[in-house]
Parts: structure tokens; C-alpha cells; sequence
């Protein structure tokens, strides 16, 4: 019995997997993306230098090459909250006399952040 079982699951492992069915709008999809693909490299051979802007890259195509770059530095974010830290203080301090205990805590997330 086992020994059947076990043909049984080789011959299942063996057998080639069946073609997927036809997907008639997979089909449109990629004949009409292939169109696209062919009508974007036509402008780009034509075209100067294209820069496409991303949120975090940069991307330069010229002469039929590609180069990437980060837009915003690793340290970004730091210096961001280093700012917004300056900002916080003059906020506490806007026309009225700063809460001492939101003053001592922003002071001690800073001392804090310079420690880490």
C-alpha cells in the first residue's frame, strides 16, 4: 500500500505542469505595454537629457543610459529633527511664558537624542 502511495506521488511530482489557461485581457495588457515600451524608447532616442523626479531618487536618461541618485541624504531625517527642535522651543516660547515641565521635557529628548 505504502509503496503505491509513494508511485502514486512520484508520478504526480513528474507529470508537467499544464499550460495556463488563456487570459484574453492578460494578452491586451502586455501587447499594449509592449506598444508603450517601443513609443517611450522612440522619444527617448529623440529627446535631450529626461530627469524623472521620485520621492526619495532621482533618475537621469541620457544618451541611452541610465544613473540614479538619492535625493535625500541618510542623515536627512537627523537634521530634520534637529530643526524641527528649534522650532518646538520657539513654539514653547511664543508669546507666553514656556510651561517649565514641557520645556524640561523637551530639553531632556534632546539631551537624549545627542546622547544616542
Amino acid at each position: 500500500m505504502r509503496l503505491a502511495l509513494l508511485a502514486a506521488l512520484c508520478a504526480c511530482a513528474g507529470a508537467p505542469p499544464k499550460p495556463a489557461p488563456s487570459d484574453p485581457l492578460a494578452e491586451l495588457n502586455r501587447a499594449a505595454r509592449a506598444a508603450y515600451a517601443e513609443a517611450r524608447d522612440r522619444a527617448l532616442a529623440s529627446a535631450g537629457p529626461v530627469l524623472i523626479v521620485g520621492p526619495a531618487r532621482i533618475a537621469l536618461l541620457h544618451a541611452g543610459a541610465r544613473s540614479e541618485f538619492e535625493l535625500s541624504p541618510a542623515r536627512y531625517h537627523d537634521l530634520k529633527a534637529i530643526a524641527r527642535f528649534a522650532l518646538g522651543l520657539h513654539a514653547l516660547c511664543f508669546q507666553a511664558t514656556p510651561d517649565p515641565a514641557r520645556l524640561a521635557k523637551l530639553r531632556a529628548m534632546a539631551a537624549r537624542a545627542l546622547d544616542a
